[in-house]
C-alpha cells in the first residue's frame, strides 16, 4: 500500500500538471489560429509547459519561487485556461475511445506501456551523474532560496536554468522524484508531437511507426527518467519546427510568434537550443519558395525567365526586396525568442563575463595540464573501441532502428523531398551539436525529427510497393518492433535496481547500492548533520546528496589538479584544503585514478585521521577542523 500510494501521488502530480499545461497551450494555440488548436496535443503541451517555466522564472528572478508563489502561478495559469477545460474533456474522451478501442489499438497500448515503464524509473531516487553534479544541486539551491542566484559550487554556476526551475517547483511542492516525473511527460509528450507531425505529413501508419521510434530509443527513456534536460530541449526543438510549419500550411503569422516563443524556451534550456533560434531566423516567409505558395508572394516575384536567360537589371532590386521582407518577417519571432532567452544569457554575463560560460572561458583560457587530467593521458596506442566506450558512457546506446534506417530518407530525397527535408535538418542540427562537442546524449535531441523523417520515407516507400491500405499493417507492426529496444532496457534497469524505495530506510539502501561512494557520504550526514564541509575527491557526483558543504570538481576554486599535485605533501594539502574552508576529505576508490594518499601513514596521521572506510570510498577528519564530528572510526568491512 505505501508503495501504492507513493507512486499513484506522483503519478497524479504529473498527469494535473500535464493537463494544466495541454489546456494553457490550447488557449495560445487557439489564439494564434483555430485551427492549430483542434486536434493538437502535443504542441499544447509545449507551449503550456514553456509558459509555466517562464512564469517560475520570473518569480525565481523576484525571489519569490516559493510555495504560496507557484500555487497562485499555477491557479492564475488554470484560471487563463479556464474557456477549454470542458472541450479538453470531451476531446480527451475521444482520443481516448479512438486509440484504445480503435483499430490500432495494440500499438496504443504497446506506446503506453513504454511510457510506464519510464515513468517507473523514474520513481526510482535520482542517480544520473550529472543530474546529481548540477541540474538538482541548482534546483536544490532555488527551491530553498526561492530565488535563481549565482551558484558559485557547482561546475557550472551561471546556466540557463529554464528546466532547473521547474525541477525546483517540482521539490518545492513535492521532492525530487516528482522532477523525474515532470521529465517523462516531456518524454510522452514529445510522442505525442512526433505522431501528430508524422501523420499529418505521411499518414496515420507513418505517424504511429514515427511514435515507435522515439518511444523506443532506451537513450531517450534513460534520459527522462534520470531528470536530464535534454528531453524538454528536444521537446521544445520539435515544438518550434512543428509551430513552422504550421504557420506556412496556415498562412497564421501568429503562429511565427509561437515558433519564437518556443525556440526562447529551447535557448532558456540548453545552449545547444539557439538552433531552434536559428530555425526562426532562417525561415523563409510566408509564401516564399518553400513556403506556402501564397498569390503575393508569385506576384511580387514578377514572370519566370525561361531557362538560359540573362539576369535583368532589376534583379538586383527584387532581390534586395526579397532580403528586406525575410528580415521584417523574422523580426517578430525573434524579438519574442529574445524576451524569453536573452535574460537569461545576460544574466550569465553579467555573472561570468561569458554569456555561453564556459564555452568562451575556455577558448580563451586552454585546459591546464597537470596531474588533474594525468590518469586520462592520450595513449595513440589505445584500442578505438575504448574511444567509443568513453564517448558513449555513461548512457545507454540509441535505438539501432532510429540511427540505422536514417539514410533511407536521405538517399530517397529526391523522390520523398518532404522526407528528406526533415532528415536533412536533423542531420545538419546533429552534426553542428557533434562539432562542438560528440557526445551520444547532446546529439539525441534530434532523435524526433529523425524519427518523422524515417517513418515518412518508410510509409511512402511502402504505400508505393504494396498500396495504402496493405501497408497500414506493416507499418504497425514495424512500429511494435520499434519500441522493443526501450522495453528490454527499462525492464533490464528495473531488474537491476530491484524494488522500488518508497520510504526513508528504503531510499537509503538504494542508494548505497547504486551510487558507489554513498556511505561514506550517508556517515557524514548521520554523523555531523549539516555542520561539515568536505572535500570530495572522484566524487563530485554526491554533491545533491551532502547534507553539508561539498567541494571538489575539475573546474572551479577546488579543483582535483590542486589537491592532487600536493598529494605527496601532507601538510601542504592539509593548509590548501584548510583554505578552502573544508574539515573532512572524503576520496573514492575509482580504478585507474590515483588514490591520492601516498602519505598515509606517520608523516600524515597527525594532520589527518581515518573516520570511515569501506570498500569505495574512505573519509579523513583535518586536524583542526571546524567540523563537529568526533565519532570514532567504524568496524567497516576493511
Amino acid at each position: 500500500m505505501l508503495c501504492a500510494g507513493f507512486a499513484l501521488s506522483h503519478a497524479a502530480a504529473a498527469l494535473a500538471l500535464a493537463t494544466l499545461a495541454v489546456a494553457l497551450g490550447r488557449r495560445l494555440a487557439a489564439w494564434a489560429s483555430p485551427e492549430l488548436r483542434d486536434g493538437s496535443w502535443g504542441l499544447p503541451l509545449a507551449l503550456g509547459l514553456g509558459a509555466i517555466a517562464t512564469g517560475a522564472s520570473l518569480l525565481g528572478a523576484a525571489g519569490l519561487l516559493t510555495g504560496s508563489g507557484l500555487l497562485v502561478l499555477l491557479g492564475g495559469a488554470a484560471a487563463a485556461a479556464g474557456p477549454e477545460w470542458r472541450p479538453l474533456a470531451g476531446a480527451a474522451a475521444s482520443l481516448g475511445r479512438g486509440l484504445f478501442l480503435g483499430p490500432r489499438r495494440l500499438w496504443a497500448w504497446a506506446a503506453l506501456a513504454t511510457v510506464s515503464c519510464c515513468a517507473l524509473l523514474a520513481l526510482y531516487p535520482p542517480t544520473g551523474f550529472d543530474a546529481l553534479l548540477y541540474h538538482f544541486p541548482a534546483a536544490q539551491r532555488f527551491a530553498a532560496s526561492g530565488r535563481i542566484s549565482f551558484a558559485p559550487e557547482l561546475r557550472f554556476p551561471a546556466f540557463p536554468w529554464l528546466n532547473e526551475v521547474l525541477f525546483a517547483a517540482a521539490m518545492r511542492l513535492q521532492d525530487d522524484v516528482a522532477a523525474q516525473c515532470l521529465q517523462c511527460v516531456v518524454y510522452a509528450g514529445t510522442a505525442v508531437l512526433v505522431w501528430e507531425g508524422c501523420s499529418r505529413r505521411f499518414g496515420g501508419p507513418a505517424g504511429a511507426l514515427a511514435a515507435g521510434l522515439w518511444l523506443g530509443d532506451p537513450l531517450a527513456a534513460w534520459l527522462a527518467a534520470s531528470a536530464y534536460v535534454e528531453p524538454l530541449l528536444a521537446f521544445f526543438l520539435l515544438a518550434t519546427v512543428e509551430a513552422l510549419e504550421a504557420a506556412r500550411r496556415l498562412r497564421a503569422p501568429r503562429c511565427l510568434l509561437l515558433a519564437g516563443g518556443l525556440a526562447g524556451c529551447a535557448a532558456a534550456t540548453k545552449y545547444q537550443g539557439l538552433i531552434a533560434v536559428a530555425l526562426v531566423a532562417l525561415r523563409p516567409p510566408l509564401g516564399a519558395p518553400g513556403g506556402a505558395g501564397g498569390v503575393e508572394d508569385a506576384r511580387s516575384a514578377g514572370p519566370a525567365r525561361p531557362p538560359g536567360a540573362a539576369a535583368a537589371d532589376g534583379d538586383g532590386p527584387a532581390a534586395a526586396a526579397k532580403l528586406g521582407r525575410r528580415l521584417r518577417a523574422a523580426l517578430p519571432p525573434l524579438a519574442v525568442a529574445a524576451a524569453v532567452a536573452l535574460p537569461w544569457y545576460a544574466w550569465i554575463s553579467s555573472k561570468t563575463g561569458d554569456p555561453f560560460f564556459p564555452l568562451l572561458a575556455r577558448l580563451a583560457h586552454p585546459r591546464p595540464a597537470g596531474a588533474v587530467f594525468a590518469w586520462r593521458g592520450s595513449d595513440p596506442l589505445a584500442p578505438p573501441w575504448r574511444a567509443l566506450r568513453q564517448a558513449l558512457w555513461p548512457y545507454p546506446p540509441g535505438s539501432p532502428l532510429l540511427w540505422l534506417l536514417l539514410p533511407v530518407p536521405l538517399l530517397a530525397w529526391r523522390r520523398w523531398p518532404a522526407a528528406g527535408r526533415l532528415a536533412g535538418l536533423a542531420l545538419v542540427c546533429g552534426g553542428i551539436i557533434a562539432a562542438v562537442r560528440p557526445d551520444a546524449r547532446l546529439v539525441s535531441i534530434v532523435a524526433p525529427l529523425a524519427s518523422v523523417a524515417i517513418a515518412g520515407a518508410i510509409a511512402l516507400g511502402s504505400a508505393a510497393r504494396w498500396g495504402p491500405a496493405a501497408a497500414a499493417p506493416r507499418l504497425l507492426a514495424l512500429a511494435l518492433v520499434a519500441l522493443l529496444p526501450a522495453w528490454g532496457h527499462t525492464l533490464l534497469l528495473v531488474a537491476r535496481r530491484g524494488p522500488l524505495p518508497c520510504d526513508g530506510a528504503a531510499r537509503e539502501a538504494y542508494l548505497r547500492r547504486q551510487l558507489p561512494g554513498y556511505a561514506a557520504l550517508s556517515w557524514l550526514n548521520a554523523n555531523c548533520g549539516r555542520h561539515y564541509r568536505v572535500y570530495g575527491l572522484w566524487a563530485e557526483n554526491l554533491r545533491y546528496y551532502a547534507a553539508g558543504g561539498f567541494a571538489g570538481d575539475w573546474y572551479g576554486p577546488a579543483r582535483f589538479g590542486d589537491a592532487l599535485a600536493l598529494a605527496d605533501r601532507p601538510a601542504a594539502l592539509h593548509a590548501h584544503l584548510a583554505g578552502l574552508g573544508v574539515d573532512h576529505l572524503l576520496v573514492r576508490n575509482v580504478p585507474g585514478r590515483p588514490a591520492a594518499m601516498a602519505w598515509e601513514g606517520q608523516a600524515g596521521a597527525a594532520l589527518f585521521r581515518v573516520v570511515y572506510r569501506d570498500r569505495e570510498a574512505a573519509v579523513w577528519a583535518l586536524a583542526g577542523g571546524a567540523g563537529g564530528c568526533g565519532a570514532p572510526p567504524p568496524r567497516g568491512p576493511w
